[in-house]
């Protein structure tokens, strides 16, 4: 019998299960909020740009009406006036000058005085 104690393959062999020890780690605290929190950033970025993207195309749209519709008034016609045109020597000839000799005798004795 002592052989029996001693040699370990005559007894039934159980297969050994690990331990499981209780781990009491605590849980964290920052992780289910931060989930949320991000969740939630990521939410409003999303509505934000649909948002933005919604008033553009509202404007482009109203914008675009807008040009394609009749004007309801008629356009302002200025009245037409007939000017007589004249030929350059009949321009030429009504530009009044003043008398040029006495002008220039006028600088003539400026000059002198100088």
């Amino acid at each position: 019998m002592d052989n029996n104690l001693t040699n370990p393959t005559n007894q039934p062999q159980v297969p050994q299960q690990p331990e499981v020890q209780a781990s009491q780690t605590p849980p964290v605290v920052g992780s289910a909020p931060e989930k949320k929190g991000m969740k939630n950033t990521f939410l409003l970025i999303v509505f934000l740009i649909l948002s933005v993207m919604i008033a553009l195309l509202v404007y482009i749209l109203f914008t675009n009406k807008q040009s394609n519709l009749p004007s309801t008034t008629p356009p302002l016609s200025s009245p037409t006036t007939v000017v007589p045109t004249q030929t350059p020597e009949q321009e030429v000839d009504s530009i009044d000058v003043g008398n040029v000799d006495v002008d220039l005798q006028d600088i003539d004795k400026d000059l002198e005085g100088l």
